[in-house]
């Protein structure tokens, strides 16, 4: 077995990266819809899985979705 003290100065103990790879960039609340589809493309040149965090307006909803929140709100 070979010695651990090159690497970190002390006997026994051996250091390692986390094995969850570099740190995260903080996370950005996207709220400009200029802004949304240059995220989705760096997202996807990044190669790796991606989130797009995108600030959505709750009080104007599209056709499709306002009978569904007219529904839901009668439930309450």
């Amino acid at each position: 077995m070979g010695s651990t003290r090159a690497r970190t100065g002390k006997p026994g103990i051996q250091t390692r990266p986390p094995p969850y790879g570099p740190p995260r960039q903080p996370s950005t609340l996207l709220k400009d819809p200029e802004e949304i589809l240059p995220a989705i493309r760096r997202a996807a040149a990044n190669g790796k899985p991606s989130i797009v965090n995108v600030e959505v307006d709750n009080e104007s909803l599209s056709p499709f979705i306002a009978p569904y929140a007219e529904m839901v709100k009668g439930d309450k």
